[in-house]
C-alpha cells in the first residue's frame, strides 16, 4: 500500500504514452493493430474518468481561483481550541462582500501540502463536505461550525489575494489558522486583522466565564497522548443588586471606590497618571459573602469580561492572564488562593506561585484589568502576595455581620413569609457571630420545619420563634466548637 501512490502516478504518466503508441501501431498497418487500439480504450476511459474526478480536487479548485499555486507560500498560526468560534467568525466577517469565495472541504493535509500537491493519498485530494462540530456561543445557546474551511480570493479582485484556512487539529484540538499568500508581509497583515477582529468580537467578550483545564497526558515513553486544553465555560451573570448585598458602610465604600468607581472612570483616571490595572484581596472566614460580593461586582461591571478561576485551575495563571488581556477590560476572580499560593515552605506549587508573581507584575499601565483574590485564611497566603506593594492595592475583610447587618439580611430572607409570630430580635440575639451562610441555612431549616404542620398553599407560610429555636438547636446539636466553625456560627476574626 505504501507504493500505491507511486504506482498510481506511474499509470497516469504511462496511459497517454500507451494511447499514442497504440494509435501509431494501428496506423503502421500491423495485423494486430485493431486489437492494440481497442486495448487503448482502457487507459483512455481511465484518463477521462480521472479528468472528471480532478475537477473535484481541492488543489485544482484553489488553482482555478488564485492561479499558479507555486507562487504562494503557506504561513501558519496555532491557537488554543477555545478560540475556534472567534477565529471562524472573524474570517467570515472580514471576507463578507470583499471577493472571497468560501469552500468548506475537510482534508488531513496542511495548507502547505495542499499548495504543493503533497497528499498522503490521492483520494485525499477529493473535496468532501466538512464535518460540523458544536460549540457553545452563549450561556444558553450553541452553534455548529465546519471543522475545515477555505476562503479564496483571486488576484484580479484585490491586491491582497490567496487562501485563508481555519481548521481544527485532530490530535491536539488546536485551532490552525493558515494563510497562503505571495509575500510574508501580506500574511502578517492578514493574521493581525483576523486576530484583532476575533478578540474584539469574541463570544466571551463582556460575559462571565469560568476557566478550567484538561491536563496533558503522556504515555510511558513520554510522548503526548492528550494535549492540555483550556475550557472557558459560560456562566449565568445573574442580577445581584446593591439591595441584595448586605455590607457595612465602610466595606461598601471601599468596594465602591477601589473597584466600581475605578472601572467606571478608568479612562479619566489614567489621564492623571493612574495605572489601568488593580489588585484587591478579599479575606475572611467561609460564608461571609466574599463570593457573593464578587458576583455583585461582576453584575455592576457588565462592560467587562468576568473570568473566574478556582482550585487547580489557578495553576494555569499564565493562560488565565492571556485570556484576560485578550478580552479586556477584564475582571479576574481567583478564588481560595491560599489552596495554591500559600507560604513557600508549605507550598508544593512554588512554580505556579512564581508565575502568579510574574503575571501580576507583567501587566502594563495601559491594561484594563482588575484582579480580585479571595481567601479564607490570610495567614496561609504567601508573603509575596500579602506584603509586596503594587501587586495588591487593597485588602478587604469579610467577617461575621453586626446585629444591624444581621437584621437587614434576615429581613430580606424572611420577606416572603408571615412573621407575625416571630421575634426577629430574638433570632438576632441568638446568632451573634454567625455568618451570612449560617443565617441563610437557619431560615431554610425553620421554613422546612414549618411546612411539617402547615399546608402549603396560596397563603404565605407562617414562621414562629419555636421554628427557629428548633432549627438552631438541630444545627448546633453535637457540633462543638469545630462544628460551629464549619457551619459558620460564632466565628472570631
Amino acid at each position: 500500500m505504501k507504493n500505491f501512490p507511486i504506482l498510481f502516478n506511474l499509470i497516469l504518466v504511462l496511459s497517454p504514452l500507451y494511447i499514442l503508441g497504440s494509435i501509431f501501431y494501428f496506423l503502421s498497418g500491423s495485423p494486430y493493430g485493431v486489437y492494440v487500439l481497442v486495448s487503448a480504450l482502457v487507459p483512455l476511459v481511465f484518463l477521462i474518468m480521472r479528468r472528471n474526478e480532478s475537477r473535484n480536487f481541492i488543489d485544482n479548485k484553489i488553482y482555478s481561483v488564485i492561479g499558479n499555486l507555486k507562487e504562494y507560500s503557506a504561513y501558519t498560526k496555532s491557537l488554543p481550541g477555545y478560540r475556534f468560534v472567534d477565529v471562524y467568525n472573524a474570517v467570515s466577517f472580514l471576507s463578507r462582500d470583499s471577493g472571497w469565495l468560501l469552500v468548506q472541504s475537510q482534508h488531513a493535509e496542511s495548507l502547505s501540502q495542499v499548495l504543493n500537491g503533497q497528499f498522503f493519498l490521492d483520494s485525499n485530494r477529493k473535496m468532501k463536505v466538512s464535518e460540523k462540530t458544536s460549540r457553545p456561543i452563549s450561556e444558553r445557546a450553541e452553534g455548529f461550525f465546519p471543522v475545515d474551511s477555505f476562503w479564496l480570493r483571486a488576484p484580479s479582485v484585490a491586491k491582497l489575494c490567496g487562501v485563508i484556512r481555519v481548521r481544527i487539529q485532530d490530535y491536539s484540538h488546536e485551532v490552525v489558522l493558515e494563510v497562503g499568500v505571495k509575500e510574508q508581509q501580506q500574511a502578517e497583515e492578514i493574521f493581525k486583522e483576523i486576530l484583532d477582529e476575533a478578540s474584539s468580537r469574541s463570544i466571551f467578550k463582556n460575559k462571565m466565564i469560568e476557566v478550567s483545564f484538561d491536563q496533558e497526558v503522556k504515555d510511558s515513553y513520554g510522548d503526548i497522548e492528550r494535549y492540555e486544553k483550556v475550557n472557558p465555560m459560560f456562566l449565568d451573570r445573574s442580577a445581584v443588586t446593591a439591595d441584595d448585598i448586605i455590607l457595612d458602610e465602610v466595606t461598601s465604600g471601599i468596594i465602591q471606590r477601589t473597584i466600581l468607581d475605578f472601572h467606571e472612570r478608568r479612562e479619566e483616571l489614567m489621564k492623571v497618571g493612574l495605572p489601568g490595572r488593580r489588585g484587591v484581596l478579599f479575606y475572611g472566614p467561609p460564608g461571609t459573602g466574599k463570593t457573593y460580593t464578587c458576583r455583585y461586582i461582576s453584575h455592576r461591571l457588565d462592560s467587562a469580561t468576568t473570568i473566574i478561576a478556582t482550585g487547580l485551575s489557578l495553576l494555569h495563571i499564565r493562560s488565565i492572564c492571556n485570556i484576560a488581556r485578550m478580552l479586556q477590560p477584564s475582571l479576574v476572580v481567583l478564588e481560595d488562593v491560599d489552596l495554591v499560593y500559600s507560604q513557600r515552605d508549605q507550598n508544593i506549587y512554588t512554580t505556579a506561585l512564581g508565575e502568579l508573581m510574574d503575571e501580576l507584575d507583567g501587566f502594563s499601565q495601559e491594561d484594563h484589568i482588575v484582579f480580585i483574590l479571595t481567601t479564607n485564611a490570610l495567614e496561609r497566603v504567601e508573603t509575596a502576595i500579602r506584603e509586596r506593594p503594587g501587586r495588591i492595592s487593597q485588602c478587604v475583610y469579610f467577617g461575621a455581620p453586626s446585629p444591624e447587618l444581621r437584621r437587614r439580611y434576615l429581613e430580606s430572607l424572611l420577606a416572603p413569609y408571615d412573621c407575625l409570630r416571630l421575634s426577629v430580635d430574638e433570632v438576632i440575639d441568638s446568632t451573634d457571630g454567625a455568618t451570612q451562610a449560617f443565617l441563610k441555612e437557619l431560615v431554610f431549616r425553620a421554613v422546612q420545619i414549618a411546612t411539617e404542620t402547615q399546608t402549603i398553599g396560596s397563603e404565605p407560610l407562617a414562621l414562629s420563634d419555636e421554628h427557629f429555636r428548633t432549627a438552631l438547636e438541630e444545627m448546633r446539636m453535637s457540633a462543638g466548637r469545630s462544628g460551629d466553625a464549619i457551619m459558620g456560627f460564632r466565628i472570631a476574626r
